[in-house]
């Protein structure tokens, strides 16, 4: 926009283009002075399109782009139909982001060769050189790497100010980093629900990091929407050529004019359904000659996002869509509780809910849960009725992270117990932290903490029979751990080191997992 621009009526205009607002209203509020006319928004779209398409090919030829797409649906209701020409108004298109790169450096993706020698779709190396096929197994640590305290039965917790009348099980001695993560979530609960513990907020702090994406603005430039329905193979081979076309990046070869991609990888990221349709056309493809004919350097990352809402769904299936908990005689069920918070939804809940009602009642749940907790450990202990009666009793912080720590280890997946009641709500309450500890770590940039409850969630969408989403998990995690190259980067802003055992590749695809687009904390 320029100085002779109305800033707000061009505004207007653009936001009644991107809703459809038929041209004779916006030719109306034009005339009254409410927004721009037709042309000028046209004009616009044709100054934003051209802008984005150069800046789409000055990051395209550092070779520091990830492309992001996904399918969205268009109904063009104005068209008229008629009995000799029946037209569907239904169309199905692909909407492209370009992110940029960070924390790495063109070289450090020069690995696309390395990884083509070892692939298993490779036709051209013998069988005892590709990679082998692992399993869930492979993914879990080894022994040495587990905490002491895990292999040994708990003791008494030290303190300088022991904890009045302390159940016997107590914290253990050196609690592991998944222990002190469940307990910071309890300590987030007292001190944002009950109101005279909220000058507690800053000795709070965030949970320990395992490894957090720095904070910087992410780089997104749309693409030019594609008409083109990506449910089949032959759909995402054209989507991918497509793009490479449109970032001018590809085999020189073939178009003398592109960024030689050939030996560098390119992460494209997309839900599950894309995944398997882009393996598909590189399986397909893997006898050709040329590396961009076989798609080599295209590999594949799982949006995060669609794994949030699979984990949502794989907790509905659980425990709200089962007939036999949607019944009075179940008064701890996680269904009658979600329908005493929304009254009104229960036949959506019981149905088949959004991604959203289903994320907030599970993280409404899993907030009244551990607040239960707290009661009954307080009443337990204390002999104290009320929250707010505990917070009268003028505790230190350090009692407070204390018995935080032995709710973590008494109330979350306790399975060794008589109670049966008192078992399923404990393993009900684990599957919630779980996914609380999943979003909360996405929200915050801590990809380390997102990774490692990948293995939980292989268990969880094994029970539930969400079988793709097991499979994909699996190869996730021993792709980072296996296959992707180890070598090393160690300078990222000052001069730091982040993890001298993550690998180039690894932290490539770590490091941008999750995109930043305002470069503000917790924004992720």
């Amino acid at each position: 926009m320029n100085k002779h621009c109305n800033a707000i009526t061009a505004i207007i205009g653009m936001l009644c283009h991107a809703t459809s607002v038929p041209e004779l209203v916006i030719e109306l509020l034009s005339h009254i002075g409410i927004s721009t006319s037709t042309t000028a928004i046209h004009d616009m779209v044709s100054s934003l399109s051209s802008k984005s398409y150069r800046e789409l090919r000055l990051l395209a030829k550092t070779l520091l782009a990830a492309l992001v797409y996904d399918n969205f649906d268009m109904d063009f209701k104005s068209s008229q139909p008629t009995v000799g020409k029946l037209e569907v108004t239904l169309k199905h298109a692909t909407s492209v982001l370009a992110l940029s790169l960070l924390h790495v450096v063109a070289d450090d993706l020069k690995c696309s060769a390395e990884l083509w020698a070892s692939d298993p779709m490779n036709p051209y190396i013998p069988d005892s050189v590709k990679r082998p096929t692992r399993m869930w197994v492979d993914c879990i640590a080894p022994i040495e790497d587990i905490a002491p305290w895990l292999l040994s039965p708990p003791g008494p917790l030290p303190s300088s100010t022991p904890l009045p009348n302390t159940s016997a099980y107590n914290a253990p001695p050196c609690p592991s980093r998944f222990i002190q993560t469940i307990a910071w979530h309890f300590q987030y609960m007292l001190v944002t629900f009950v109101t005279p513990l909220q000058h507690f907020t800053l000795q709070l702090g965030k949970p320990k990091t395992v490894l957090q994406i720095p904070v910087m603005k992410t780089t997104h430039i749309p693409c030019r929407t594609m008409d083109i329905n990506q449910s089949t193979n032959d759909a995402q081979a054209q989507i991918i050529d497509n793009l490479l076309a449109q970032a001018s990046i590809g085999d020189p070869t073939d178009y003398p004019h592109v960024t030689d991609l050939r030996e560098h990888v390119l992460l494209v990221h997309g839900d599950l359904g894309t995944g398997e349709r882009l393996f598909a056309v590189k399986q397909s493809r893997s006898i050709e000659d040329k590396e961009m004919c076989r798609l080599q350097p295209v590999i594949f990352v799982m949006g995060l996002f669609h794994l949030l809402m699979a984990c949502a769904e794989a907790i509905w299936r659980m425990y709200i869509e089962p007939k036999e908990v949607c019944t009075d005689r179940e008064p701890n069920s996680m269904y009658n509780h979600a329908c005493g918070v929304r009254p009104g939804d229960s036949g959506h809940i019981g149905s088949k809910p959004s991604f959203q009602m289903m994320h907030e009642i599970i993280h409404q749940s899993a907030y009244a849960r551990m607040l239960d907790c707290w009661q009954v450990k307080v009443k337990t202990c204390l002999q104290l009725t009320t929250l707010e009666a505990f917070a009268e009793s003028k505790l230190t912080w350090d009692q407070i992270v204390e018995l935080s720590l032995v709710l973590a280890q008494t109330y979350v997946d306790h399975e060794h117990t008589d109670n049966q009641e008192f078992r399923n709500n404990s393993l009900i309450l684990g599957r919630l932290i779980q996914y609380v500890k999943l979003a909360h770590a996405m929200k915050h940039g801590d990809i380390g903490r997102v990774k490692a409850t990948f293995l939980h969630w292989v268990f969880v969408f094994k029970s539930v029979g969400k079988h793709k989403y097991v499979t994909h998990l699996v190869k996730v995690m021993n792709d980072l751990r296996y296959v992707y190259p180890e070598r090393l980067k160690y300078i990222i802003g000052h001069k730091r080191v982040i993890e001298l055992t993550l690998g180039v590749h690894r932290r490539a695809i770590r490091l941008n997992w999750l995109c930043n687009p305002t470069g503000t904390v917790d924004s992720f």
